[in-house]
């Protein structure tokens, strides 16, 4: 992890350098998501916070299980029990 220093203006400002908002693809007006863990601050695009969430989810699926298949078999299941009520 890459650190620098800065300093806190009196409005509780944080410039962040040019070099990381470049390379974070953060320009003027853009929306970032700040959070605290433990005693840490975490800020990231809401790209990347995607980016995560979507990785997060891969995780949780076995290699070459199609949760949309899945998804569709238990539909279709649940329509059959439906028409057999």
């Amino acid at each position: 992890m890459e650190t620098v220093t800065c300093k806190v203006d009196e409005l509780g400002r944080i410039l962040i350098p040019a070099r990381f908002r470049r390379e974070l693809s953060i320009r003027s007006g853009c929306e970032v998501m700040l959070g605290k863990e433990g005693g840490k601050l975490t800020l990231q695009t809401r790209e990347q916070a995607l980016r995560d969430a979507q990785a997060f989810a891969r995780s949780l699926v076995a290699p070459g299980v199609s949760v949309v298949d899945e998804f569709i078999a238990e539909r279709r299941e649940a329509a059959r029990r439906e028409l057999e009520d």
